[in-house]
């Protein structure tokens, strides 16, 4: 267990030390979002090819990736090892009103259909055989702990809070930070920092255990990123 732990420690490190600093978004490389979606019928978005970067509180674009240190659990919430996922968004989607909507090709807080303006993060639910617009993430004047997300056919507890000092994961040190938590009342719960332009910073999914209990299975620490 003392090895597993040391080897994390040294991957951080290295990758660390290997961080690109340049890696930054470039506003003259990207394309800016301002329209506003809406609600949609189930059959109202179609995949579609789209290479064009979007700026935005998510930076969005099939170049872009973040690469994450997964920390894995098993199902006694004991420290199991190490992998690293690299988190794309390798789809895109056209709605009904031209809106292009991204999908992820890994779980990190991202649901399936993703849309981003430049202070807002939308995805999108599925109630009822419609597809309903959700106010994922976005600044906080205040916290929040009463928004209801709907991503599935249930609600689920979105709670968010401002982080007031620095966020230091491998990939950089980040202030201006927001936390949020979603409570999934029929599945697990997961909660992450999110650093506007840049995306989430660290990622906790959280299991229900044979205790009763929710303990971590997987946490993510973003370690290196590159947007364009």
């Amino acid at each position: 267990m003392k090895y597993l732990f040391l080897l994390n420690s040294l991957a951080i490190l290295f990758f660390s030390c290997q961080r690109n600093k340049t890696d930054r978004p470039a506003a003259n490389n990207c394309i800016s979002s301002s329209q506003l979606p809406t609600d949609y019928p189930s059959d109202g978005l179609s995949e579609t090819y789209y290479n064009n970067t979007h700026c935005g509180f998510m930076p969005l674009g099939k170049k872009n990736y973040w690469v994450y240190l997964d920390s894995l659990f098993d199902s006694n919430g004991e420290f199991t090892g190490t992998k690293y996922d690299t988190l794309k968004f390798t789809k895109t989607y056209y709605s009904t009103d031209s809106i292009v909507w991204w999908e992820p090709n890994v779980f990190k807080g991202f649901f399936r259909f993703n849309y981003s303006t430049d202070s807002i993060l939308y995805t999108l639910g599925d109630r009822w055989g419609n597809r309903l617009l959700v106010e994922w993430a976005k600044p906080l004047i205040t916290d929040s702990t009463n928004d209801e997300c709907i991503y599935t056919d249930h609600a689920t507890l979105c709670k968010a809070w401002k982080i007031n000092e620095p966020v230091n994961v491998p990939a950089g040190s980040f202030n201006q930070c927001f936390h949020y938590r979603k409570l999934w009342f029929l599945g697990n719960d997961f909660d992450f920092y999110f650093k506007p332009g840049v995306g989430v910073l660290k990622f906790w999914y959280y299991s229900k255990y044979p205790d009763g209990r929710m303990k971590p299975a997987t946490i993510s620490t973003l370690v290196n990123f590159h947007l364009e």
